[in-house]
């Protein structure tokens, strides 16, 4: 549900235009708030002064009449034990072979610097029979990602992976799967058959 829309004084803007060069979207959003009680976020006012083209002037740069500070000379090493140096890795980084498991459960495999991984299942179904279009989703047959024998993997099109989603709800057993999967094959192949043949009318 969304919430109620936001009803912006008209010296709001005048106001923005007059502080934005001083505050942060922040430190205004703080102001409003509490001065024209208005209950809004660091995005909301930023979206706001956007809409309006007000701008903060502020470009992250420093001017020439502006001194930054202490500036090292170039090419000086402030930290020179600890700095990169060229060649070096984070300390983090994935060795080839690494496996992990992405935000949806997938298990995936690095296979070669810098960061190029693939997806085990698919890895496991191309070994056996080729390779696959990018496109072309390799499902598990008993809905279990952890289960990563070549059995319990199909790919299909994305026409069949539409038809199932729309007509059938796979479950966790294998076999009906499969057969679900093979039906759902079946009528792509007689949707596309029939749309083929009625264009040619």
């Amino acid at each position: 549900m969304k919430g109620k829309p936001i009803k912006w004084p008209d010296e709001c803007v005048d106001f923005l235009r007059a502080w934005c060069p001083f505050f942060l979207d922040k430190e205004l959003a703080a102001i409003l708030s509490a001065d024209w009680d208005m209950n809004i976020d660091r995005r909301i006012l930023n979206a706001f002064r956007l809409r309006k083209g007000i701008k903060t002037g502020r470009t992250g740069y420093f001017h020439t009449a502006e001194n930054p500070g202490y500036v090292p000379p170039k090419g000086s090493h402030l930290s020179p034990a600890t700095e990169f140096k060229k060649g070096m890795k984070p300390h983090n980084t994935a060795a080839v072979g690494t496996k992990v498991k992405d935000a949806d459960g997938y298990w995936k495999q690095k296979i070669a610097e810098p960061d190029k991984w693939e997806y085990i299942h698919r890895m496991i179904w191309e070994e056996a029979h080729g390779k696959l279009d990018r496109q072309v989703p390799v499902v598990f047959l008993n809905q279990n990602k952890d289960d990563l024998r070549l059995e319990n993997l199909m790919a299909i099109t994305r026409g069949d992976l539409v038809t199932l989603n729309h007509t059938m709800k796979l479950s966790t057993d294998a076999e009906i799967n499969k057969t679900m999967i093979i039906t759902a094959k079946l009528k792509s192949a007689i949707f596309g058959a029939t749309t083929h043949v009625s264009g040619k009318k």
